[in-house]
């Protein structure tokens, strides 16, 4: 029989995964991907800031670079148990930010309705329905690392796309594959570098 001291020790040293291990947002690293649309492939690199306060919440702006210019920011906020977006910086922070990210045990549905910024724009209506389940553990970049896999289906102005992504613990988005419209076009997205902000 295993002692009952030794179960309580083993229960205090585990702890229930943070969206923070999944995402992390640690400014001046750098992520390059690589993305396929259309049959054609190109490198971005996704570099996150330093943070700043949107409507009260502390919001870190990840960059995308590529082709020899900037698409613009994201702004994300990092909650206990999700992560949400929180604005871009082409329109007026979100009021009731939506999530990307969603961990804890077992397989987790959920969802969102609001408006958000579009470019040269007004706000438009998005619904978000998810689900978020452990994946499978990866080798990357010269660690064993768990997963979170996130399905997401999209509906802006009746264009429905459907996301499905994974996040490696201490990284972050690995890969993404989206499908949109009737004849779900296909836009896939695989992490092909890493450097953080330390170099280490």
């Amino acid at each position: 029989m295993i002692p009952v001291a030794f179960l309580a020790l083993l229960a205090a040293g585990q702890k229930d995964a943070a969206a923070s291990d999944f995402f992390p947002l640690n400014p001046g690293d750098k992520y390059v991907y690589e993305e396929e649309y259309n049959k054609m492939k190109k490198l971005f690199t996704d570099v996150v800031g330093a943070p700043k306060d949107l409507n009260g919440r502390v919001s870190y702006p990840i960059e995308t670079f590529g082709l020899g210019q900037s698409f613009g920011k994201v702004f994300y906020q990092v909650e206990p148990d999700r992560v949400v977006v929180t604005g871009m910086d082409f329109g007026d922070p979100i009021a009731s930010p939506y999530p990307i990210l969603v961990v804890g045990k077992g397989t987790l549905k959920f969802s969102w309705a609001g408006e958000v910024p579009v470019p040269n724009g007004t706000p438009e209506p998005l619904a978000i329905a998810g689900e978020s389940k452990p994946g499978k553990s990866v080798q990357l970049f010269g660690k064993r690392r768990s997963t979170i896999e996130i399905t997401m289906t999209l509906d802006l102005l009746g264009l429905i796309s459907v996301q499905k992504s994974v996040y490696a613990e201490g990284l972050g988005l690995i890969s993404m594959v989206e499908e949109s419209g009737k004849k779900k076009v296909k836009r896939t997205r695989k992490l092909v570098s890493y450097e953080p902000a330390g170099g280490s």
